[in-house]
C-alpha cells in the first residue's frame, strides 16, 4: 500500500503483518522516523542520519541513546505508515480533523496534534525529496525535527 498524499484514504487504513512467532495478524496504523539499514552495507555513515534505523539483523537497531540530544523535539512516531519517510513523504497520514491534522509522538514521551500543512512537504502533492536526509538537514531546528544533523 502506498498512499498518494497524505490526504490519501490509504494512509487511514492499518498496515497487515502476520506474526513470524505467533502467526497472529498485527495491524499498525504509526510509523517510525527511521530508514532502513543493511548491516552488510560497508558505508555505515547511513547510521547516523535517522534516529532509528530497521535493520534484518537481530542486533544493533537503534541509536544510542546520547545520539537524540533534543528529544522533546525529535520525532519518534507519527500517523501513517510503516517507516522509510526518504523514499515516500505520503506515509506521513494527515487522518484527523478532517484530513488536516497529524499526531506525532517524540523521543522524550510526548505527543502533540500537529498542522500537517506545516509539515515538510504540507498536504497534497507531497514532493517526494522533501523527506530526505540531504533536505532535512538544512532545514531550521525549529519544530519536530526528523533527522539527527537538525540538532546542531
Amino acid at each position: 500500500v502506498i498512499p498518494s498524499s497524505r490526504i490519501d484514504e490509504r494512509n487511514c487504513m492499518p498496515l497487515q503483518f502476520t506474526s513470524a512467532a505467533t502467526g497472529n495478524i498485527i495491524d499498525l496504523w504509526y510509523g517510525a522516523n527511521a530508514t532502513t539499514f543493511d548491516l552488510s552495507q560497508t558505508n555505515l555513515s547511513r547510521t547516523t542520519e535517522f534516529p532509528m534505523r530497521r535493520t534484518q539483523e537481530v542486533t544493533d537497531c537503534y541509536q544510542k541513546q546520547g545520539a537524540v540530544r533534543r528529544a522533546s523535539d525529535m520525532v519518534m512516531f507519527f500517523d501513517g505508515l510503516i517507516y522509510h519517510l526518504q523514499e515516500n513523504p505520503s506515509r506521513v497520514s494527515a487522518r484527523h480533523n478532517r484530513k488536516t491534522t497529524t499526531n506525532l509522538a517524540f523521543f522524550d514521551g510526548h505527543c502533540i496534534s500537529f498542522h500537517s500543512a506545516d509539515l515538510p512537504g504540507g498536504i497534497a502533492g507531497t514532493p517526494t525529496n522533501c523527506m530526505t536526509y540531504a533536505y532535512l538537514k538544512n532545514q531550521p531546528n525549529t519544530g519536530p525535527m526528523w533527522v539527527l544533523e537538525q540538532q546542531n
